[in-house]
Order: structure tokens, then C-alpha cells, then sequence
């Protein structure tokens, strides 16, 4: 799942919070790099439009690249994913791999 997520700046609102704000802060960055999608810090409501403009964009010219590894059950581990292009123009967002279960059969 590609999670875009859009992050409105409340620092100043919650000023005896700021330890907590950071680490909320990079846990929403994480959690878009890590699914593939993007994260949109706006500290204004002007920023908002454009924020969800090029989210809607964005899924209108996604596409989708599926693979089927060999059978991995019973092994427990992260499996690393790279995609690449050489086209001119092109940009990738990707995740950067995969999570099996112990007994999991990936098909």
C-alpha cells in the first residue's frame, strides 16, 4: 500500500511538545518513504491545494510492477526490492522491500 501522507505544521501551537513533534515527524517521513508514497510538510493552508494536486497526479500516472519470488516458506526475513530505469525523465518512488513470515508462502 502507497501511503501519501500531507503534514500540517502545528509546532507552534503545541511549543512543550517539540520532542514529541520530531519523532511524529519522522515517523510519518518513514512511513511514505517506506510504502512507496511521499510526504507534504505544509505550515500553511495556502500549500494544501498544491499538496493534494500532485497526490491526485500522482495516482493518475502510477503503474504497477509485480513479481513472484521463489517459495520463501518458513523463512523469516526482510527481502530487499531494487528497481531501476534508464529513461530520460523518469522518476521511481519504490519501496524498499518486502517482510515474510515464518511459514508464509509468497506466490
Amino acid at each position: 500500500m502507497i501511503i501519501y501522507i500531507v503534514q500540517y505544521d502545528t509546532k507552534t501551537h503545541f511549543p512543550n511538545l517539540k520532542e514529541e513533534y520530531g519523532r511524529a515527524s519522522e515517523y510519518l517521513r518513514k512511513l511514505a518513504s517506506l510504502s512507496g508514497g511521499r510526504l507534504f510538510p505544509v505550515s500553511t493552508l495556502s500549500p494544501l491545494k498544491q499538496a493534494f494536486a500532485k497526490t491526485a497526479d500522482e495516482l493518475r500516472h502510477q503503474y504497477t510492477l509485480c513479481y513472484y519470488p521463489g517459495n520463501l516458506a518458513g523463512k523469516d526475513a526482510y527481502h530487499n526490492i531494487r528497481v531501476t530505469v534508464d529513461l530520460p525523465g523518469i522518476s521511481l518512488r519504490t519501496r524498499t522491500g518486502y517482510q515474510t513470515a515464518q511459514g508464509q508462502s509468497v506466490r
